[in-house]
């Protein structure tokens, strides 16, 4: 067994101590830095609150993670079967912050503040790209509605498309109202163009038209 107190031979204000039942603290210059309490929940500073590890000061709070500068800087959240399988990561070579779900990259910041979703790879001169295998699209949503209402989307012809509907849950389940193909012509109501050779915009709808 131990006092109370554990303290430096002449430096008192430097010590460990056991405030409480199943409590270690440790001070430096006279102040509480560090507190262990019964339930393994670690304190540094003196804030009101207890998780599993909480950073308090008077003023503003900063948690430091330092990489080599052609290293990486990483915040992981594991649980017990993969403890990456959530990550927020900076690679400090390449510059660029990435956003890991699921133990896959999904969102990118890069060096010059380009948002790349679904990719690594920007468009060199766009603020925002989205990627995917088949059919990367932007869809719209009604705060408080559950589903989805409108979207532009890009399939594997690299036609634009713009769809609109009702309470969807998917792109797929709304309906394609208009799109710019590959040749930059303009189909509205319409996947097929009047004339191959001369059509830039071609309307087409099943009653009247105006």
């Amino acid at each position: 067994t131990v006092a109370e107190t554990i303290a430096h031979t002449g430096d008192t204000d430097n010590k460990i101590s056991f405030p409480s039942a199943d409590t270690i603290a440790l001070t430096t210059a006279g102040s509480e830095r560090l507190r262990i309490d019964s339930s393994g929940n670690v304190k540094i500073g003196d804030g009101t609150h207890s998780r599993n590890l909480a950073v308090h000061a008077a003023t503003n709070s900063v948690i430091l993670i330092e990489g080599a500068s052609n290293g990486t800087s990483n915040l992981m959240f594991g649980d017990e079967n993969d403890e990456d399988v959530g990550m927020l990561g900076y690679n400090h070579g390449s510059n660029y912050l990435a956003f890991t779900v699921n133990a896959a990259e999904r969102l990118r910041i890069d060096s010059s503040g380009r948002l790349i979703i679904g990719g690594t790879s920007p468009l060199t001169d766009a603020q925002l790209t989205l990627s995917d295998d088949d059919a990367p699209a932007l869809a719209f949503q009604r705060s408080g509605s559950g589903k989805f209402e409108s979207a532009i989307g890009m399939e594997t012809n690299s036609a634009l498309r713009f769809y609109v509907g009702a309470d969807s849950s998917t792109v797929s389940g709304l309906t394609e109202a208009m799109q710019i193909d590959a040749s930059g012509r303009l189909l509205v109501g319409t996947t097929t163009e009047g004339n191959a050779n001369a059509d830039d915009l071609t309307v087409a709808n099943s009653g009247e038209g105006g």
